[in-house]
C-alpha cells in the first residue's frame, strides 16, 4: 500500500471511530485575522452549541474537553502563516482529533491556502470554481462550503431586522466597498466608474488598510447600515462568491449580481433568484449597473416588506454559520457511517484524496 492509501485508510478509520464513540465533539477556531476586525459575534459559541446537530456535542476550543475535541474547525483567508497556526494547534491537541479546513478565499493566496491545507486532514473551499489545484495526497477536498453571513448568530440577525421593519428605507443603491487598489485592477476601474456615475447611489468605501468605517460600529449597527437601503450590486474581486451577498440579503436588499459568477446558481438556484428578485446582469459596466439599480429599487418598493422578509428568511434559514457547520458535521458523519469512503485517486489529471460513495 502507497502512502497515500494508507492516509486516505486513516483517515477513514478515524471517522469510524468519531461516530462509534458515541460522544461526538466539534469546536471551531477562527483565523486570527478576523480579531483585528471583530468578525465574529461574541454569541457564536453558545450559538454553535445550540444549533450543534445531534449526536455530535460542540465544546470551547480552549477548554480542557475543546483541547480533546474529536473535531476542530479552522477557518483561513489565505495567509501564509496560517499554516503555522494550524501546526501549533495540532500539537497541542490529541493526535486522534480530525481538523477540518475552511478556506474563505481559496479564489487568492494559493500558496498560502495550499501551505493551509497541508496542515489540515479535511479541507472545504468556499469557491468551487477555482479549487481543483487544492486537490493532494495529504488532505481529502471534500467539496464546496460556500461563505455566508456571519457577523451575527441567527438570533441577533432576526432581532435587528424585526426592531426595523417597519422603517422607511432610502431610495438608493448601497455601494459600500473595501477598494483593494492596483491589487484588483478591473475591480478597481468597476468601483471608480460605478461610484462616480451611479444614481443614486450611496458611497461606503474603505481601504483596506483601515476598515473602521464600518468595524469599529457595534454589531447592531453594522446590520442598521444595510437595513437603511433597498439594493445593492455585487462588485467580487475575482468570480467569487462573497460574504456580502449573504449579508445583503439577510438584511432584505434586493441583490445585483453579474454572470460571472459561476458558483452562484450552484448556490442560489434560478428559481429561487426570481422569487427573491434578485436581478442577474451581463457585465458591471456603468451602463448596464445603471438600469439594473433603476429597475431594483423599483423591484424592492413592489416586493414591499413581504419581499424583503422573504430574503432575510432565505439567508437566515439556509446560509449562517451553523448552517455551514452542519454540513461539516454531516459529511463527517456519513464518512463514519460508511456512505462515504476516502481513497486515492485522480481526478481531471490530479493525484490525491478522493471521496467517493461506498460500495
Amino acid at each position: 500500500m502507497i502512502w497515500p492509501e494508507e492516509r486516505a485508510a486513516y483517515l477513514n478509520r478515524r471517522a469510524v471511530d468519531i461516530v462509534q464513540g458515541g460522544d461526538m465533539t466539534f469546536t471551531f477556531l477562527p483565523s486570527a485575522a478576523t480579531n483585528a476586525l471583530s468578525y465574529f459575534s461574541e454569541g457564536l459559541h453558545d450559538e454553535l452549541a445550540r444549533y450543534c446537530p445531534e449526536p455530535f456535542r460542540y465544546v470551547l476550543p480552549e477548554t480542557e474537553e475543546g483541547r480533546h475535541a474529536d473535531i476542530v474547525m479552522h477557518t483561513t483567508s489565505g495567509k501564509e502563516e496560517d499554516a503555522a497556526r494550524i501546526w501549533r494547534d495540532r500539537l497541542e491537541r490529541r493526535p486522534e482529533s480530525l481538523c477540518a479546513l475552511w478556506l474563505w478565499d481559496n479564489h487568492i493566496s494559493g500558496m498560502g491556502n495550499r501551505q493551509a491545507a497541508a496542515a489540515a486532514d479535511l479541507v472545504f473551499a468556499s469557491h468551487a470554481y477555482v479549487s481543483d489545484y487544492l486537490v493532494s495526497p495529504a488532505a481529502l477536498l471534500v467539496g464546496h462550503l460556500p461563505l455566508c453571513s456571519a457577523q451575527w448568530t441567527c438570533d441577533e440577525a432576526a432581532r435587528f431586522f424585526n426592531e426595523e421593519a417597519g422603517r422607511e428605507r432610502a431610495h438608493c443603491l448601497l455601494f459600500n466597498y473595501v477598494d483593494y487598489g492596483p491589487d484588483y485592477p478591473e475591480r478597481q476601474r468597476v468601483l471608480a466608474s460605478l461610484s462616480a456615475g451611479l444614481k443614486p447611489v450611496e458611497n461606503l468605501h474603505m481601504t483596506r488598510h483601515d476598515r473602521s468605517r464600518y468595524f469599529s460600529l457595534s454589531r447592531q449597527a453594522r446590520f442598521q447600515e444595510w437595513l437603511r437601503y433597498k439594493a445593492t450590486v455585487i462588485v467580487p474581486l475575482d468570480r467569487d462568491l462573497s460574504t456580502r451577498v449573504f449579508d445583503a440579503l439577510l438584511a432584505g436588499l434586493v441583490l445585483i449580481v453579474p454572470e460571472h459568477i459561476p458558483d452562484f446558481d450552484f448556490v442560489v438556484p434560478r428559481p429561487v433568484q426570481e422569487q427573491l428578485g434578485i436581478i442577474r446582469v451581463p457585465d458591471l459596466e456603468l451602463d448596464t449597473v445603471q438600469a439594473a439599480t433603476y429597475a431594483a429599487l423599483r423591484l424592492f418598493d413592489e416586493m414591499g416588506h413581504e419581499g424583503a422578509l422573504a430574503r432575510h428568511r432565505f439567508a437566515l434559514e439556509n446560509h449562517m454559520l451553523v448552517n455551514r457547520m452542519t454540513a461539516v458535521l454531516e459529511t463527517i458523519w456519513r464518512i463514519g457511517s460508511g456512505e462515504l469512503s476516502i481513497v486515492f485517486g485522480e481526478q481531471e489529471q490530479r493525484f490525491g484524496l478522493l471521496m467517493k460513495q461506498a460500495g
